[in-house]
Formats: structure tokens, sequence, C-alpha cells
């Protein structure tokens, strides 16, 4: 196994966290979980597979880490993203603001009261 290998199988999980599927338990019209998940993606009907879960914490973030996962799961191997990339850009969605900003992960903790 490869770096790259890693960074499919990454972008897969990012899928299956989105969605809430299993990628080989359901077909969609024949195609996998991640090839349906990138057409309703390129088409802009992202919110149709999206867990319902996940809707609710909606924001910018969801579209780029969805942008992602269909970067690291392109059919062409020479084509996905290296680790350092694939970091690289979690670091960029996690630096904006949103529910895992740095700045809002104190507020998120229980308190000890």
């Amino acid at each position: 196994l490869t770096d790259k290998n890693d960074v499919f199988s990454f972008g897969v999980l990012l899928v299956e966290l989105l969605t809430q599927k299993k990628p080989v338990a359901d077909t969609f019209d024949g195609d996998s979980l991640v090839s349906h998940f990138v057409s309703l993606l390129l088409e802009g009907n992202l919110i149709d597979i999206i867990n319902p879960q996940v809707k609710e914490e909606e924001g910018g973030e969801v579209h780029e880490v969805a942008a992602l996962a269909a970067l690291c799961t392109k059919l062409k191997g020479e084509e996905w993203p290296s680790t350092r990339e694939v970091q690289m850009a979690l670091e960029n969605i996690l630096s904006k603001k949103g529910p895992f900003h740095k700045g809002n992960r104190e507020s998120s903790r229980p308190s000890k009261n």
C-alpha cells in the first residue's frame, strides 16, 4: 500500500461520514456510493445524499469536505492529491469559522459546573 492508496481510502471514509452509508451496502442505479456521491456533487444536488445530522450543521465546510472527498476518490490514482495536500486542505477548512473552528472548540466543551 502507498500514501496514494491511503488518500483514496480517506476519501471513501469522508463520503461515509457525510452520508452515513456504507460504500458497498447500497447501490445507486448500478453506481457505487462514491460514484453516486460525486455525481450529485457535480450536479449541485449534494443535499440529496448528505446525512440529516450533517445537514443541520451544514455550512460551507460541508461542501469543501465533499469536494475534498471527490478529489481523493478520482478514478485515476495519478489525479489524487498527496497526503500533504489533503492535510493542507483540511487545515484550511478548519481555519475558517464554523462549528469546528479553533475558537469555537472551547465553547463546545461541557462546562465543569
